[in-house]
């Protein structure tokens, strides 16, 4: 049986730096771990061998001890048939006396199926085994139940296809290209069943049954819009046995379409790309988890390992030569092997040349430079030592330098100035202490104690006695400067007179407390540091009950509860209050607890030891008060409005209230001639008093809706059906179109849905609108003395009402100001009718436009379609 037997490989895998110092004997005692690796094919079968020798590199550098490695390839791709098996189990029988493995791994679905059904016969029970190099499906059943586990890969076949539509959508036409072994013919049989569901868009063209030759051929002519799909490719159906990786490179040096394949290790080798599956991680994983076996894991306690594809990653040649767009190609994916640029090519060249002519350009340029420096160096040196002490005479800054070990202290002329120590006097570091207030010197003397002793940084303000009584503050700061070796150091420092910049703050601070605003400053903790008298008098508390108190004691409402849960973030949450730059309400509680409004502003400050927020608050309570009074005037001014609305409707009402009651005296003086007569019947009587009745009532309801309409306070809201308030509001101006000698037009559109208003508000704009349109077409001929009424839906979000007149139309300046209050063109107006209206629609959510349409204007207002309430509201 031609079956390949590699034996009495070993490889000794150890650290490099244990195997350059241990000496040969020592590794020759120790007992190698031995590992019998079953290959499915002979000889470089990608992608079978790709994945043995990542795990064969893998086991090798990462064992860490000797390994005895063996090698058995069962040819499957040649002999596969039952005899050529029993051979193979009898000879491995017969080797497994002279040599057991501590760890078989068969590569390959033929040859783990070759050990699962072996295995009883060839290993004992005990020998655990690794099935890797296969997909899942092509595991027996009942592998790893007895000490085995799996490292392996479950193809998504239909992802495969997917990945060429996704960057070639417009292909029609699939070259399938694989080979005609065994394992090839089930995987055939297996692609073919995933590629149904496409069979209605795509043609799957297979070549299994073609020598490579005659699949080269094939390829070399397809016909536009296909696309190459080689699977695996280990022997053609002339019974050649082939290397799949130069199958595809053969095949690529002359196909007419683009290619892709299964497995990531042939990106580079013509294919185009996509989401490919590893062979050489699952080697890796395979070899890790070997590792853990051989050091004792039972193989059973490792659950089948997948591993899936990479992310999507594309040639860019292949993208390049087959025009595919790379915005086409997946979110997120990888292109490889980018033609270099001129500058990535010969970049070294480039360089080289520029590093020449750089470095001519600075020898001239430093000889020239050289020749300056020496007439400038004394004269510079001297410029720069005054400079230094201008600076530092400028900045008012003394430079010391303290050596901790003898307390001896150098200090800079300004620096005796300060203090006002002589030239002649030796400086110790109690020299200076002397001149410190007795106050403070402890607080300095520890902040340079604690700058030694951590070798850190020394920061600290005191007050000093000079030798006037005089009090002058000074800023201290510090560094620790270690000598060479880390073994000694000094305290090098400067010391700065900020009595000016604390008498500044104190100014700040009296300023702040003469504020007519209540002013505060609160640290970045969110506690109180400041407040000024204004703070005092508004919240009612003592300066010092509200000093060190955090700001939500200020605070009232849901504000105050937000930040007592994160107070660390304060003032994001006061900024979503209050807009950074300018005011927003909030509320404010004072000590005993009442609340009133305010408005903050913030002006956070950065300081060097944090950030400080400066508040300003001011009690807004009269403003209020003041907002309060306008709303109040504004709604006695619309209720002159709608009395001057009522007057204009004088006519309607009189005809509207003299229908009923013309009807209640006809029938009270047909009752009383009933009576007189003396023949009146009961039922004849009671129809003469349901009439009366029947008519009062319609009176009253006139008198009401008059009442309402004229009447202030809220309004009533509910489900209205604008088409009724139109109808009703034609048939109440029906005498004043009379009146005016104008025709009333409608036209409604049916089905309209109920909106979310106050009917009485409807009726008042149209009836607002339209009497402006009769007025307007007053004087015109009688062609032109009509008004349209109409409705429409404007799509899904709201109702169109139109009230159009063919009148004088609206001049350019009455456009301008056509919705101002108090401005009328009448000469017994008074200029509030618009401005009423344009407010009721605004109320409602809609908008009011005005234009002229041709010949007159046309008015047009929308109302939203809203949820509606349960209540629907009909106009009388």
């Amino acid at each position: 049986m031609p079956i390949s037997i590699h034996c009495g490989r070993s490889i000794v895998v150890g650290l490099a730096c244990l195997g350059l110092m241990l000496p040969v004997a020592s590794a020759a005692a120790a007992t190698p771990k031995r590992v019998l690796v079953v290959h499915s094919f002979v000889n470089a079968a990608p992608p079978f061998t790709t994945h043995s020798i990542a795990f064969e590199q893998e086991l090798a550098e990462k064992m860490g001890e000797p390994v005895d490695l063996d090698e058995v390839s069962l040819d499957v791709a040649r002999y596969a048939s039952l005899d050529m098996e029993e051979a193979l189990v009898d000879l491995m029988r017969k080797r497994q006396t002279k040599w057991q493995p501590d760890l078989v791994v068969p590569i390959g679905s033929p040859a783990g199926m070759f050990v699962a059904r072996h295995r009883d016969r060839i290993f004992p029970a005990s020998t655990p085994v690794i099935y890797a190099g296969m997909d899942r499906r092509r595991l027996p059943e009942g592998a790893l139940k007895q000490n085995a586990t799996f490292v392996g890969e479950a193809f998504d076949v239909r992802g495969m296809v997917d990945d060429i539509l996704e960057i070639a959508p417009e292909t029609e036409n699939i070259v399938v290209v694989i080979g005609a072994s065994p394992l090839e013919q089930y995987w055939a049989d297996a692609f073919r069943k995933e590629f149904q569901p496409y069979e209605n868009r795509l043609r799957f063209t297979w070549v299994n049954d073609l020598s490579l030759g005659g699949i080269v051929e094939k390829t070399k002519n397809l016909p536009p819009r296909s696309f190459i799909f080689l699977i695996l490719m280990m022997r053609d159906a002339s019974g050649v046995t082939h290397n799949a990786d130069e199958v595809l490179q053969q095949i690529h040096a002359s196909a007419n379409a683009p290619i892709n394949s299964i497995f990531q290790h042939q990106l580079g080798l013509g294919i185009v790309g996509g989401r490919l599956y590893q062979a050489e991680a699952e080697g890796v994983a395979a070899a890790r988890i070997a590792i853990r076996i051989l050091r004792g894991e039972p193989a059973s306690s490792f659950p089948p390992t997948i591993i899936g594809p990479l992310p999507p990653r594309y040639d860019a040649r292949e993208l390049e030569k087959w025009n595919i767009d790379e915005t086409t190609l997946p979110k997120g994916s990888t292109i490889l092997f980018r033609t270099p640029t001129f500058w990535q090519q010969h970049r070294a060249l480039i360089l080289g040349v520029v590093s020449v002519c750089a470095a001519q350009l600075l020898l001239i340029a430093a000889l020239i430079a050289n020749l300056m420096r020496r007439r400038r160096a004394e004269r510079s040196l001297g410029q720069s030592e005054q400079r230094v002490t201008l600076a530092t005479e400028a900045a008012r800054l003394g430079v010391w330098e303290l050596d901790p070990a003898t307390d001896e202290l150098w200090a800079s002329d300004k620096t005796r100035e300060l203090f006002e120590i002589g030239e002649k006097v030796a400086l110790h570091r109690a020299t200076i202490c002397d001149h410190v207030h007795p106050e403070d010197r402890d607080v300095r003397e520890t902040a340079i104690d604690q700058a030694i002793k951590t070798r850190g940084e020394y920061e600290v303000e005191y007050r000093i006695v000079l030798k006037s009584g005089a009090i002058r503050w000074v800023s201290g700061r510090g560094r620790w400067m270690a000598d060479e070796g880390d073994r000694s150091g000094r305290l090098i420092g400067i010391s700065m007179d900020v009595t000016e910049r604390k008498e500044a703050q104190e100014l700040f601070r009296l300023a702040t407390e003469a504020s007519p605003s209540g002013t505060l400053l609160v640290d970045d903790r969110g506690l109180i540091a400041l407040v000024n008298a204004h703070i005092v008098e508004l919240f009612g508390y003592e300066r010092d009950e509200v000093l060190g108190r955090p700001i939500e004691t200020l605070l009232g409402g849901k504000v105050a509860e937000e930040i007592t849960a994160d107070r660390a973030n304060f003032l994001a949450i006061l900024r979503d209050r209050v807009l950074e730059g300018t005011d927003r309400e909030l509320c404010a509680r004072r000590k005993d607890g009442s609340e009133f409004p305010i408005e903050v502003g913030l002006n956070p400050v950065r300081m060097p030891r944090g950030v400080l927020v400066l508040m300003t608050i001011v009690d807004i309570s009269p403003r209020k008060r003041a907002e309060e009074e306008a709303r109040r005037q504004r709604e006695q001014i619309e209720a002159l409005g709608r009395a001057s609305l009522l007057g204009e409707m004088t006519a309607s009402l009189a005809h509207e209230l003299g229908q009923p009651l013309t009807a209640i005296l006809a029938s009270a003086s047909a009752g009383v001639r009933f009576i007189d007569r003396g023949d009146a019947e009961p039922e004849t009587l009671r129809e003469i008093f349901d009439a009366v009745g029947s008519d009062g009532r319609r009176a009253r309801d006139i008198i009401q809706n008059v009442r309402s309409t004229i009447k202030t306070g809220s309004s009533i809201h509910g489900r209205v059906d604008l088409n009724q308030v139109v109808e009703t509001v034609a048939l109440m101006l029906r005498p004043d179109a009379a009146a005016y000698a104008c025709e009333v037009h409608t036209s409604l559109e049916e089905g309209l849905p109920l909106i979310q208003a106050d009917p009485l508000q409807m009726q008042q704009v149209l009836i607002n609108l339209v009497t402006n349109a009769f007025h307007a077409s007053s004087g015109m001929p009688p062609a032109r003395r009509k008004v349209e009424i109409a409705t429409i839906r404007n799509g899904d979000a709201s109702i169109r009402v139109t009230v159009r007149d063919y009148g004088v139309g609206i001049s350019k300046e009455l456009q301008e100001r056509l919705f101002e209050q108090f401005y009328t063109t009448k000469k017994d107006g008074l200029g509030m009718g618009l401005p009423i209206v344009r407010s009721i629609v605004e109320a409602h959510g809609g908008v009011i436009t005005a234009r002229n349409a041709g010949v007159g204007a046309c008015f047009q207002f929308e109302l939203p379609i809203g949820e509606a309430s349960d209540v629907e509201l009909r106009t009388a």
